[in-house]
């Protein structure tokens, strides 16, 4: 709670607010003694009890006393009091450094804050957070660095970087290391030790920042910014004409990647703009180059490759032996970047690239196998590393997941043999057709191939086996509430792990067990963790909120010791697809027996923002409300009023029921489980059904107002699939719902009042989906792929009676007119990510439809499967989605980390013995 103005903090009387952020609240307040006007920063009570900011906070208050600079920020005192700890310091008047600024503006102020540093690493300070917001401008133009907060202090029985930053959710935003992503460096966005060069690469983005006036990284998440600052190429030719030689070679040192050869003290950067500004027209000297060898990213033109692989390899081998600078030997890794030729992109035409695996390496690290697209069609290629381009592996047409058998001779893989059949097959590197190992149930979900000859495979959300010479699969786990994906042999050929996917999404959930073949024995080893990998090193390495991180791992006891390290933040993942197809957890990444990592960059999915609209008969729409993110499965109330969805895809892995008034858009937020499904409207109006999916999942209902703990109606039995609730009959006394048996969907309904028990409506062996009572509760439409394509059907309720086909040529998404005279349903638009919505006249007599299907308008509209995502209005208009335009995802570089194995040793120490 801010505090009050007049509250006392020692000699210090508040007076106003002056500002907030993640460590405590900063306040204008009156010396009482000295008659002068202070700053005090306050840690609340209540985040005194996290004993990291705690530390943090006393840290810098320590810091900040330890120095005494004119552009540093002054500490009075450190204070206690029943609001909180408390820091006196330094008010500074003025404003917050804004960019761009004229040359010698910039210039200047680069030199005081060089300077500020300079006074600070003197002491064996740095500061980890120099940012444009740490930094003020007085009206005379002074400088002052503020917020030491995450500063580090070297001491004399720790090695370089013993407080350095690590990735943790425990923090203000999920998945953030200490810092500001935008202006961290490499090592600090990976995870590594920092010390003062850390800041010097700070001192850079914020000088090429006042310089061009724009951010030298950016993005739509964290992950996407930390991804940049790892590996987008700087483009110093972006630099004003007007950048002096030196300053140019002055920003080229500060920014390079490798703090071996980065500038290696500030007082270097003061002194290079200390001489320019005294001589602009003679200043011609740079920074000079710190002895030693370089120890750069390596960025190989791989079109040369071909011919010089062998000596390109050797080189990079070199640059990983090279000597630092100070005459030790260091095995290292070094990167390198491997473009997708003659591929137009990482991948199936049309599709997320982050939802499935889409690349493998070799055991022996020699070849890598991906899926491309060229021209719109996709299939298998094979690179090896030393040569200069790929080459399509003839009958994989339409293949995903790929994986190498133990040896690195054979490839596995998923297809679609036919529009609905799906098959594993493997194919010789050698040559040769695919050969098939057997049918699939569904998608993949990933494989794995074990030196016992037994290849293990998800398949719709269950773990399967099969002998890698082809037969019938045997169930190794079925699925119950959660799906089972991204299996993984470990050596022994008997033990797999894989991940146990949340059904809600909710990632932090997502845990990594393990199960014996033959023994079934099976146990949990990672939780808040996805996607896990053995590494012959004696690791575990894996995902989380778009970072590889890694952890001990004692194989033969399947057992993990200590406590994860992150490794590397940005990998792309399949988190906040938005279609749920995609949203698997995956991390693009493969390692090699022989120590070599290959992953792509990109993070999570970047958060889409699509527009709630109304639209007329006619197709003219009528903006609402902006989303951050999707809104799915909308209804309109019974008087108009509003319109109730659930929100997913916004980058909190939350789906939760949101609320928007009717015109007006103004939205509120009615659950904060992160897992409520699936809104409707009682037909009274007077409550919200939907589907929560919790340790007791099942429908639920919800007052309107959202005042009122839900009230369980239908509890979903113990082995049962997800109950997604459907519609209402319009006398409140069924409820029609959708649930899966065995691999089908099948629609039910259930007498509410008064309560029986559940039937099958509508029973068949295809999908049923989209159900919807007609206004007078006479019929119910649903959509089937009985005829081998989605089609819309209307059905006498409660039954026995006709059934009416309803679309021609396709249909998805069916909703009634409020008088029920109309069905309406989508129509997908064939090579466009349009829809059309479609009107047909139906008969009150018995359903059926009155003519030929109509096309109304067309448009980006939102479908979604298992229930429609758009609703009608009395006036007989239609509430729906507008989808914003997809983020360009698309992947054709891939990188390749050579030596890694040695690299994730020295980071994370293993007692147990490499395998």
């Amino acid at each position: 709670m801010p505090l009050k103005l007049g509250t006392r903090i020692g000699l210090y009387e508040i007076t106003g607010p002056l500002g907030k952020g993640g460590m405590g609240e900063v306040y204008r307040a009156k010396d009482t003694k000295l008659d002068r006007e202070i700053a005090v920063k306050v840690l609340p009570n209540s985040l005194a009890r996290d004993h990291d900011r705690l530390a943090r906070f006393e840290r810098e208050a320590k810091v900040l006393a330890s120095l005494n600079h004119p552009n540093i920020a002054t500490i009075y005192s450190l204070e206690e009091s029943p609001e909180g700890q408390a820091i006196a310091m330094e008010l500074v008047d003025g404003t917050t450094l804004q960019s761009p600024q004229p040359l010698d503006t910039a210039l200047n102020y680069a030199k005081q804050i060089a300077e500020a540093l300079e006074a600070a690493h003197d002491k064996g300070i740095t500061h980890r957070d120099l940012k444009p917001a740490n930094i003020m401008i007085t009206p005379g133009g002074l400088v002052k660095v503020l917020d030491f907060g995450l500063a580090a202090v070297a001491r004399p029985d720790a090695g370089q970087g013993a407080d350095s930053p690590t990735l943790t959710l425990g923090m203000t935003e999920a998945g953030m290391i200490m810092g500001t992503a935008a202006y961290m460096a490499p090592e600090q966005a990976t995870g590594s030790p920092v010390d003062k060069r850390a800041d010097i690469w700070s001192f850079g983005v914020v000088l090429w920042q006042m310089l061009t006036g724009k951010h030298l990284f950016s993005g739509d998440t964290t992950a996407h910014i930390l991804a940049h600052v790892i590996t987008k190429s700087i483009d110093f030719a972006a630099l004003p004409d007007t950048t002096p030689a030196p300053i140019r070679e002055l920003l080229k040192r500060c920014l390079d990647r490798d703090v071996r050869t980065r500038l290696q003290v500030i007082s270097e950067a003061r002194i290079t703009i200390q001489k320019y500004l005294a001589d602009p027209k003679s200043a011609t000297d740079a920074p000079a180059q710190t002895a030693g060898l370089p120890h750069q990213t390596h960025k190989l033109p791989w079109a040369l490759a071909g011919v010089l692989g062998i000596v390109a390899l050797g080189a990079v081998v070199w640059a990983m032996r090279a000597p630092s600078a100070s005459g030790t030997t260091r095995l290292g890794s070094a990167s390198l970047i491997m473009d997708l030729t003659p591929v137009e992109t990482l991948g199936l035409p049309g599709q997320n690239a982050s939802g499935r695996t889409l690349f493998a390496i070799s055991p022996d690290g020699s070849t890598v196998i991906f899926v491309g697209a060229v021209d719109g069609k996709s299939m298998l290629y094979r690179r090896p590393i030393a040569e200069a381009a790929a080459t399509a592996i003839a009958g994989t047409e339409g293949a995903e997941y790929p994986f190498f058998s133990p040896d690195g001779l054979w490839v596995g893989f998923a297809a679609q043999a036919r529009p609905t059949e799906r098959k594993l097959r493997k194919v010789a590197l050698s040559g040769g057709p695919p050969i098939d190992l057997c049918a699939l149930n569904g998608r993949p979900w990933g494989a794995s191939w074990g030196s016992a000859g037994v290849i293990v495979f998800g398949d719709s959300g269950s773990l399967r086996t099969v002998s890698d010479s082809g037969g019938t699969p045997a169930t190794l786990v079925e699925r119950s509430q959660s799906a089972l994906i991204s299996p993984a042999m470990l050596p022994d050929g008997q033990t797999v792990l894989f991940t146990v996917q949340p059904s809600s999404y909710n990632w932090e959930e997502a845990h990594v067990d393990s199960i014996h073949i033959a023994t079934k024995q099976r146990k949990t080893l990672l939780t808040n963790a996805m996607d896990a990998r053995y590494s012959p090193t004696g690791h575990l390495v894996f995902m989380r909120n778009a970072a590889l991180l890694a952890v001990a791992f004692d194989a033969a006891q399947v057992e993990v010791s200590g406590s994860p390290i992150p490794l590397l933040a940005g990998i792309l993942q399949a988190v906040n697809a938005g279609n749920s197809a995609n949203e698997t957890g995956m991390g693009q990444f493969s390692l090699s027996g022989s120590g070599t990592l290959l992953y792509a960059s990109g993070g999570i999915y970047p958060t889409p923002v699509s527009s709630l609209v109304r639209v007329d008969r006619t197709g003219k729409e009528t903006k609402l409300a902006d989303v951050k993110g999707s809104l799915y499965g909308l209804r309109v109330s019974p008087d108009g009023s509003r319109v109730v969805a659930y929100k997913t895809n916004d980058g909190s892995r939350a789906v939760d029921l949101w609320s928007y008034e009717l015109p007006s858009g103004s939205a509120t937020r009615l659950t904060s489980t992160g897992e409520s499904l699936f809104p409707l409207f009682s037909p009274d109006g007077k409550s919200i059904t939907y589907y929560l999916d919790r340790k007791n999942p099942g429908i639920y209902s919800l007052p309107t107002d959202g005042g009122s703990t839900p009230n369980l109606i239908a509890a979903q039995g113990k082995d049962e699939r997800v109950m997604w609730p459907a519609s209402w009959s319009p006398d409140g006394k069924w409820l029609a719902y959708l649930q899966s048996v065995g691999n089908v969907r099948q629609l039910f309904v259930r007498p509410m009042q008064p309560p029986g028990e559940a039937k099958a409506f509508a029973a068949s062996t295809f999908n049923v989906q989209d159900a919807g009572f007609s206004p007078d509760g006479r019929w119910i439409a649903y959509r089937s792929n009985e005829s081998g394509a989605d089609e819309v059907y209307v059905q006498a309720f409660p039954g026995p009676g006709a059934k009416h086909p309803i679309s021609l040529r396709g249909g998805t998404n069916p909703a009634w007119s409020r008088n029920g005279r109309e069905l309406f349903y989508l129509q997908s638009v064939p090579a466009s990510n349009t829809r059309t919505v479609n009107a047909v006249e139906i008969s009150s007599q018995d359903g059926s439809r009155v003519g030929a299907p109509r096309v109304l308008f067309e448009g980006p509209y939102q479908s979604s499967t298992p229930l429609r995502s758009y609703d009608m209005t009395s006036d007989g208009q239609f509430i729906m989605m507008r989808v914003g335009e997809e983020p360009d995802q698309k992947v054709t570089k891939l990188n390749v980390v050579l030596g890694w194995a040695e690299e994730l040793k020295r980071r994370v120490p293993s007692s147990t013995p490499a395998r």
